[in-house]
Parts: C-alpha cells; structure tokens; sequence
C-alpha cells in the first residue's frame, strides 16, 4: 500500500481517525455475540440465518484486527516504533495477513449466503426450514475452506515488515509479499477484489428478487403484510448501502 503525505495533513490523524467508529463497530458486535450465546433470548436465534450472522461476526472482528495491524497502523508514524517492534518477517507478518484476507472473506461468504438465505424463503416455501437445516453443515465447509484458496500462496511469498521509504524510516512501515518465485501468478488483494465484486452482483440481484416479490405481494394484497415488505425493503437498502460502502473500501484496500 502506497502512503501519500500532504504537508498540510497530519498522516497520524488521518490514519487513527477512523477508530471513532470502528471501536465502536467492535463492541457492538461482541455485544451481539454476548446475546446470541449468553442471554435468556439465545433460543431465538437458532435459525440459519443467525447462525451464518455468528460466523460473519466472528469472522469480521477477526479480519478487523488483521486489517488494523498490517494495513491502517503501519501507515501512521506514531504506531511505526510498536510496528517495527513486531517480527518483521517469518510466520508472524505471513499469518496476520493470511487472517486479514481469509476474515474479509469469509464476511463477503457470509453475506452472500444471508441474502440467499432471504431469497430461499420466497421460492423454496415450506421447504426452507428443511433445505437450510441441511445445508448448514456445507456451509461451515464453505466458508472455512474457499478463503484459504486465495491466500493459500501468502506462505510462500515471504510477507515482510519493511520501511516504506528506506530513506526515511520513521515515516511508517509497509507490510506485504515480497517474493513471487512461488505462485507469482497469484495476488491476494486481486483474488479478493474478484470475490468480492463477484459476491457483490450475487448480493445485490438475490436482495432485488426478494424485494420486487414482496412488493408485488403487497400490491396484490395477499398474504404478507405491508410491514413484512418494509421489513425486506429495509433489508434491501442495507444491503445496498452496504455493496457501495464495501466496494469503496475493497478498491482503497488493494490500490
């Protein structure tokens, strides 16, 4: 990742600003966990959903940290002495950005597999409760697996803490592969971006199925209420607010 400092902008700020909402994020998602494993209300989560929601949770704070470590504090020069505290190379920098790509990923799974869900439950009826209760243990397999084939060649590629401008060391670090002898032609943030806009299309067409059905449900004045149309309408819009503010990071990420 290319670092860019503008005189009149303290980089510091810049680059820890951002903890003011994800600190916050953090904590709301341990809260979330603490309900869904701990509170007298636990049983009420036990549907698919919840439970793919608990993966990506997991999954999120975890790809959080490693996305903090290796990406946002090596570009703030006051992090850079506790960065450079680290080991610079071997299993350390290789398994954190290993986390960060295979967490990301798995919440961009998890996503696709949440707006699915939702979908399954206009054309597959009395059969989604049936259909999700057996395919929950392939999804486990699926989220565990498939990111690892994306950073599988992070292994062999010695990932490495170095300076970003040697001549200028206390400027902050740069926390990437350095070797590409083996597997050269793979690179994890191009292997993610393609997951994601992937998943990105997937998301966003399953969540307009869903609501075009139930808007003309409601408009046909069948069954469902108009309370469960504004129920996937609001589901729609954070998935769709979610696709733009996704897409916006993902390019920030591998630029």
């Amino acid at each position: 990742m290319t670092i860019v400092y503008y005189s009149f902008i303290d980089p510091n700020m810049v680059v820890l600003l951002p903890y003011v909402y994800i600190i916050p994020t953090v904590i709301m998602y341990l809260i979330l966990l603490y309900i869904f494993f701990f509170s007298k209300e636990k049983a009420k989560f036990c549907a698919a959903f919840y439970k793919i929601f608990i993966i990506q949770s997991i999954a999120s704070i975890i790809g959080t940290i490693g996305f903090e470590l290796s990406f946002r504090l090596p570009m703030a020069p006051v992090a850079t002495p506790f960065i450079k505290s680290l080991p610079s190379e071997g299993f350390f920098p290789t398994v954190i950005q290993v986390i960060l790509y295979n967490g990301f990923t798995v919440c961009l799974l998890c996503e696709a597999l949440m707006s699915f869900n939702r979908a399954t439950i206009v054309f597959m009826k009395m059969q989604f409760d049936q259909f999700w209760t057996k395919a929950m243990k392939y999804v486990y397999f699926l989220v565990f697996f498939l990111p690892n084939l994306i950073t599988f060649n992070l292994w062999f590629q010695n990932v490495t803490i170095e300076p970003e401008f040697r001549d200028k060391p206390d400027l902050g670090v740069n926390w990437h592969e350095r070797s590409y002898e083996y597997f050269g032609f793979m690179r994890t943030e191009v292997a993610y971006f393609i997951v994601f806009a992937i998943i990105s299309v997937w998301n966003l067409i399953w969540n307009i199925y869903t609501l075009i059905y139930f808007v003309k449900r409601r408009n046909k004045a069948q069954t469902y209420t108009a309370s469960n149309t504004n129920v996937e309408l609001r589901m729609f819009l954070f998935s769709f607010i979610m696709f733009i503010l996704q897409f916006a990071t993902t390019l920030l990420s591998v630029s």
